[in-house]
């Protein structure tokens, strides 16, 4: 599957690579009126062994070495899924908890190695790559059970991922959750709703 995942990643960045090139040639404005999203960056620092042992690993201080390879100051993924890494790392819970967030966080990291690796970026292809990933990485590894699960387990969920509401799942944690089944969904949000 990671494979899958891999080739996955290798096939975006070569689509995004050429919109971006066609946009650049049938859409061309004045350099002060182009889109950020269509920017290219170069790395600042080389690619760095230690951080993707980290990324292998599943450690959050691998999104630090994306930020710092590739400055971005208006799309800054790597900057909040760090924070996020390390929240759902500081709530996972148990045992098996914490092997079902590291699995997350490898499945996650080894596609986004590859953007790591690569000799030129786009931040806000980062952004929305990283964010496709995490609904990718959630069904992967089933997140969706711990919506059934027991109060610990929900208690965990709604802390691993910053949910205080129903209403607060934003962004790719509500795009994740669409993937979880009705029955799934209403155990956890009647679980939210009780409080």
């Amino acid at each position: 599957m990671q494979n899958g995942l891999q080739l996955a990643t290798v096939a975006f960045l070569a689509v995004f690579t050429i919109c971006a090139a066609a946009e650049d040639h049938f859409f061309t404005r004045s350099t002060t009126q182009k889109d950020e999203r269509f920017k290219y960056i170069l790395p600042s620092k080389e690619v760095d062994a230690t951080c993707l042992s980290q990324a292998e690993a599943g450690h959050c201080r691998f999104y630090r070495c994306l930020r710092e390879r590739f400055t971005c100051d208006k799309f800054q993924y790597a900057r909040d899924a760090e924070f996020s890494c390390r929240r759902m790392g500081r709530f996972a819970g148990g045992y098996e908890h914490r092997q079902l967030i590291t699995q997350f966080n490898k499945c996650m990291m080894r596609s986004l190695s590859l953007v790591y690796q690569s000799g030129t970026n786009n931040c806000f292809f980062i952004k929305e790559f990283g964010q496709q990933l995490f609904t990718q990485c959630f069904i992967q590894h089933n997140l969706c059970e711990l919506l059934q699960g027991s109060e610990d387990e929900k208690r965990a969920f709604q802390q691993m991922f910053g949910i205080k509401t129903v209403m607060d799942a934003q962004g790719e944690v509500s795009e994740a959750l669409q993937t979880c089944n009705l029955q799934q969904l209403n155990s956890f949000f009647h679980w939210m709703t009780a409080r």
